[in-house]
């Protein structure tokens, strides 16, 4: 019985209350450690890449382990793994193994406003921004996969305290803003977009400049009925992510 009751009372026990050292000793802990050194000793190598499986187990790792130690292993060393993920992610052409990273990248910068500050005075908002434009160059090629993953991270990293650069906000400028409610408008992953033009929209209202590209591109269409109702229905949604990251930054 007594065997049977300290079961019992290890299973109810929260897991905030386990002590860090004793966190440390599982398997998942064990495995992200493996992953990350793996990662980081290609850090400087240009020609050594990491493998696709690596990724993914990665990714499995950051979706569903304990966001405690996700979140110790990734501000280690002034974030370096954060800064690791974005330098991939730009030198990687190869979409199948650029996925698993945009996944990495959007569940660990809601993990801490650090790596939020750390994406945004990147390169990662520009190329995001850029690699959205030319996919969208033939609109009737839309990768919508593809698109969805990238435009939530992008829309994650602009829930950041810090501010656009002067650089940034010009890639991600009128001409952007344009292309999203082009695609909003023909329904073309547009929950999604919705979710960037409005974390836009937030960025560019913060700014010091009383000019805002968001309200200039809207103001240009007579009338914008599916931009309304889309914006209408995730101001009621209750629980939206993005917008309980808005709350927490501001």
């Amino acid at each position: 019985n007594s065997a049977v009751n300290s079961i019992e009372r290890i299973l109810k026990v929260e897991p905030s209350q386990i002590p860090i050292e004793v966190r440390k000793e599982c398997q998942d802990s064990q495995h992200l450690e493996q992953l990350v050194s793996i990662i980081m000793e290609v850090a400087d190598d240009q020609e050594t890449e990491v493998t696709k499986e690596s990724w993914n187990e990665l990714l499995d790792l950051i979706t569903h382990c304990d966001p405690v130690l996700s979140t110790g292993v990734l501000k280690r060393y002034d974030c370096a793994l954060i800064r690791q993920f974005v330098h991939r992610f730009q030198c990687e052409t190869c979409w199948v193994k650029r996925k698993p990273i945009l996944e990495i990248l959007f569940h660990s910068l809601q993990l801490h406003p650090s790596f939020l500050n750390v994406a945004i005075n990147s390169v990662l908002p520009e190329e995001i921004g850029r690699d959205i434009q030319m996919r969208c160059v033939v609109m009737d090629s839309i990768d919508s996969e593809y698109l969805n993953r990238a435009l939530r991270v992008l829309t994650v990293t602009l829930c950041s305290s810090e501010s656009l650069s002067c650089a940034q906000q010009t890639e991600l400028g009128q001409g952007f803003i344009d292309l999203l409610i082009r695609m909003v408008v023909m329904d073309s992953c547009s929950t999604a977009v919705v979710h960037l033009i409005l974390a836009l929209y937030r960025q560019f209202e913060a700014s010091s400049s009383d000019y805002n590209p968001v309200l200039t591109c809207l103001s240009r269409r007579e009338m914008c009925e599916t931009l309304v109702e889309k914006m209408i229905l995730l101001y009621n949604r209750e629980g939206t992510k993005y917008f309980q990251i808005y709350t927490a930054v501001d």
